[in-house]
């Protein structure tokens, strides 16, 4: 697995999930919203609670995928906005589950290096520069 890069600032924490830690890391994220600024999630999406104190939230969607479905995921997007949080769901057009694995079948080189792109932009939006 491709290492992780994660801005760290002072009394700031960043958390990246990939399943099966993905419904973990959305825990943290409401739970210590006031120390988790920021959340990036690959290949799912936490639970639906718009009302509950949120971190921003960037989660990145395979097409196709059997083990999450994208319409939950827009209905959380949608959920959650109306409800004034700031979350982006990014679907990857002709992806399978586990595209930004390397060592994977799946691995889609090109989805990989915009969905991490994306997570740069994200995390400097959120918690400035990394350097």
């Amino acid at each position: 697995m491709r290492a992780r890069l994660i801005w760290v600032i002072t009394l700031t924490w960043v958390a990246t999930g990939l399943p099966p830690q993905t419904t973990i890391r959305s825990d943290s994220a409401i739970s210590r919203a006031d120390r988790v600024k920021a959340l990036v999630l690959f290949y799912g999406i936490g639970p639906n609670e718009p009302d509950a104190p949120k971190s921003a939230v960037l989660s990145h969607y395979a097409e196709t995928d059997p083990y999450e479905d994208i319409g939950f995921a827009r209905q959380v997007e949608k959920e959650m906005r109306a409800a004034g949080n700031d979350i982006t769901v990014e679907l990857y057009p002709g992806t399978k589950h586990w595209f930004d694995e390397p060592s994977r079948p799946e691995y889609d080189k090109a989805a990989s290096d915009l969905a991490w792109d994306r997570t740069r932009a994200f995390l400097t939006k959120h918690l400035g520069s990394a350097s």
